[in-house]
C-alpha cells in the first residue's frame, strides 16, 4: 500500500513529551480528549511504546468505555486513511507519515488492542490486585462488597463492644447517648470520615486537641490588661462599652471546673454570637480581630486574637472525639471481616495498592508495574486524592528507569470533594512534576466547542477584576483564570435568523418573599428546562455554523 499522509495536532511536535513528564491544563472545550487520544497514537506511531505499555487512566466507567473506543477507532483511521499528498516541509512534523512499517505497526495495535490499559482508577487497581495479589499480600478470589454495609454493620458491633467497657472511650460514647445524640447520624459521620481518609490521610478540622486547645487558653493576656487596654486605646465610649461586654462574657466562660466539651462549645457559640459595636454588626470573634488588625492596636488584643485562632482550630465537638478515638476501632474490625470473608469494595481498591506499593514487597511488585507499563496518561487529574497520586508517583515517576507520567486536568472543573479528591492534590503533584522532576507544563490554549461570540462574553466575566484578596476575577488561588482561551473552531450562532446572544442575564424574584438558596436553584433549574425545551422546537431556529 502507497505511503500516506496523516495530520498530527500541532502540540505533539512538542519535544516535552519524548524528554520527561508532562502537565497538560486544558480548559472545557480545548480538545483535552483529542489531545489524549492521538497522544496514545503518536506513542505507537514512533514505536516508543506498545499499545499494552500505555496505561491510560479516567475517572467513570462511560469515559473509559467511549475513550476505548475513540482510539480503537483512531488508529483504524490512521492506518487505512490519509491522503498520498506529501506535505510541505515545513509542515513536516504537522503529519504522520504512515508507511509500511508504521501501517504494520498500527495493525498490530488494533489486534492486540483488547490488550490494551484503558481503565477508571478503580479498575486499575483491581487490576493490579487481581494479579499481583501474593505480592500485594490479597486473597486470589475477592468479591465486591458494599462498603456502606459492611462499614455500618462493623460500628454496631464495635459500639456494643465500646458501651460495655470501662475506658474513656465508652465514657464519652455513653454520655453522648444520654445526650438524646443520635447514633445513626454518628455512624453516618464516621462513614464519611473512613471514605475521606480522616484522621490520617486527611486532616479533620477542628482537631481533637485538649492539650493544644487548654494551652491556647493559658496564653490568652489577662483580663485586666484587655481593660487597660480598651480604655487607653479606644476613644468611642460605644466602643469601650462594646469590647468589654465581649471580653467579661469570654472569661466568664473561661471560669476553672469546667470540662473540655462544654467549655469548647461555649466558645464556639461565643466566638458566632452577631452583636453591633459602634454601629458594626458582626460576630464576636470577628470584632476581636477587626480590632487587633486596626492601627496601633494594642499588643494584648493582637495576642488575643492570635489566642483565639488557636482555640477554634482545636475546638472540636464530641463527635470528633469518636473519629479519632472510635472510628480506628471501627476500621480495624471492617478490615479484619473483610480479609476473612474475601470481601474487598471500591476504597480497598486504591488502599490495597497504596499499601502494597509501601509494603514489603513493594521493590518486585514495582518492578513488574515498571515493566508492564512505559506511559501512564492520566485523565481528569484534578479529581485525584492523595492516595491516587501516590500510587501514580510510585510506579512513574520514582523510579530511575525511563518512565512517563502525563496528566491531564483543569483545577476549575474540580467536582469529586465528595469522594475525597482534592485540587489541593492536583497543585501538589503539578508543582512536585514541574520543580522536582522538570517537566514540561502544555496549557491548551484554544475552545473548539464554543463560538467566537461566546469565548470573548465569557471570559470578559471570568476575569474581571474585583476587590477579592487575589484581584478578583470569577476563579481565585489554585484554580484561578490566568490563561483565557481563545476561539478555536465553531463558526457563528444564529437565532431565528439572527446572531444568537452568548449571554443572557436571568432576574429571579421571590414573588414577596426573600429569595434562599433553595429558591435560587430550583429558579435556575425551571428556567434552564424551559430554555432547553425552546431551543429544540422546530421554529426557534437555533444554528452553529461551523468554522469554514
Amino acid at each position: 500500500m502507497a505511503i500516506t499522509y496523516y495530520p498530527r495536532p500541532e502540540i505533539l511536535a512538542h519535544p516535552g513529551f519524548e524528554q520527561g513528564h508532562v502537565v497538560i491544563e486544558a480548559s472545557a472545550g480545548t480538545g483535552k480528549t483529542y489531545t489524549l487520544e492521538h497522544l496514545v497514537l503518536d506513542l505507537v506511531i514512533h514505536g516508543r511504546a506498545d499499545i499494552e505499555q500505555i496505561l491510560v487512566v479516567t475517572f467513570t466507567d462511560a469515559a473509559t468505555r467511549e475513550l476505548r473506543e475513540r482510539i480503537r477507532a483512531l488508529i483504524r483511521k490512521v492506518c487505512d486513511g490519509g491522503t498520498p499528498d506529501k506535505p510541505a516541509e515545513r509542515d513536516r512534523e504537522l503529519y504522520w507519515k504512515v508507511d509500511a512499517v508504521i501501517r504494520n505497526r498500527l495493525q498490530e495495535a488494533l489486534f492486540r488492542f483488547d490488550g490494551a490499559a484503558i481503565f477508571t482508577i478503580h479498575g486499575f487497581c483491581q487490576r493490579i490486585l487481581a494479579e499481583q495479589a501474593f505480592l500485594g499480600g490479597r486473597l486470589f478470589n475477592q468479591e465486591h462488597g458494599d462498603g456502606r454495609e459492611l462499614f455500618g454493620l462493623a460500628f454496631r458491633e464495635e459500639v456494643r463492644r465500646v458501651l460495655a467497657e470501662e475506658s474513656p472511650t465508652g465514657d464519652a460514647l455513653r454520655s453522648w447517648i444520654e445526650e438524646e445524640n443520635s447514633l445513626r447520624e454518628l455512624q453516618e459521620l464516621l462513614y464519611n470520615c473512613h471514605r475521606e481518609g480522616c484522621p490520617e490521610r486527611s486532616l479533620l478540622t477542628p482537631r481533637w486537641d485538649p492539650p493544644g486547645f487548654r494551652a491556647a487558653i493559658k496564653s490568652l493576656p489577662r483580663k485586666e490588661e484587655l481593660h487597660t487596654s480598651i480604655e487607653s486605646f479606644f476613644i468611642n465610649a460605644h466602643q469601650k462599652k462594646g469590647y468589654r461586654r465581649l471580653i467579661n462574657r469570654l472569661f466568664d466562660i473561661l471560669e476553672p471546673g469546667s470540662n473540655f466539651t462544654e467549655t469548647v462549645l461555649l466558645i464556639q457559640e461565643w466566638a458566632g454570637k452577631e452583636c453591633s459595636i459602634n454601629k458594626i454588626r458582626d460576630n464576636q470573634s470577628s470584632h476581636i480581630r477587626r480590632a487587633a488588625m486596626m492601627k496601633g492596636a494594642p499588643d494584648s488584643f493582637k495576642k488575643l486574637a492570635g489566642a483565639l485562632d488557636k482555640m477554634m482550630q482545636r475546638a472540636a465537638t464530641g463527635s470528633s472525639f469518636f473519629v479519632y478515638f472510635l472510628l480506628p476501632r471501627v476500621q480495624a474490625r471492617l478490615r479484619a471481616r473483610k480479609l476473612s470473608l474475601g470481601l474487598i469494595d471500591y476504597d480497598d481498591m486504591l488502599l490495597g495498592v497504596q499499601e502494597a506499593l509501601n509494603g514489603e514487597n513493594a521493590r518486585p511488585l514495582l518492578a513488574l508495574l515498571r515493566q508492564r507499563w512505559k506511559y501512564a496518561l492520566v485523565d481528569e487529574f484534578q479529581d485525584t486524592d492523595p492516595v491516587q497520586w501516590e500510587i501514580f508517583r510510585r510506579i512513574f515517576v520514582d523510579g530511575e528507569d525511563d518512565h512517563h507520567l502525563y496528566i491531564i486536568g483543569d483545577p476549575k472543573q474540580a467536582i469529586y470533594g465528595f469522594r475525597g479528591a482534592d485540587v489541593y492534590t492536583y497543585e501538589l503533584a503539578k508543582n512536585h512534576l514541574l520543580k522536582e522532576c522538570h517537566a514540561t507544563r502544555m496549557p491548551l490554549r484554544k475552545n473548539y466547542r464554543s463560538t467566537q461570540e461566546l469565548i470573548t462574553a465569557v471570559n470578559t466575566l471570568l476575569t474581571a477584576t474585583g476587590e477579592g484578596k487575589d484581584g478578583g476575577g470569577f476563579f481565585s488561588g489554585l484554580n484561578r483564570y490566568d490563561e483565557p482561551v481563545g476561539w478555536g473552531k465553531a463558526g457563528p450562532a444564529f437565532e431565528n435568523g439572527k446572531p444568537a446572544v452568548p449571554v443572557h442575564l436571568v432576574h429571579l424574584y421571590g414573588e414577596g418573599e426573600p429569595l434562599t438558596a433553595d429558591s435560587i436553584r430550583k429558579g435556575l433549574a425551571h428556567f434552564i428546562a424551559r430554555e432547553i425545551e425552546r431551543l429544540l422546537e422546530p421554529r426557534t431556529g437555533l444554528m452553529v455554523l461551523e468554522k469554514g
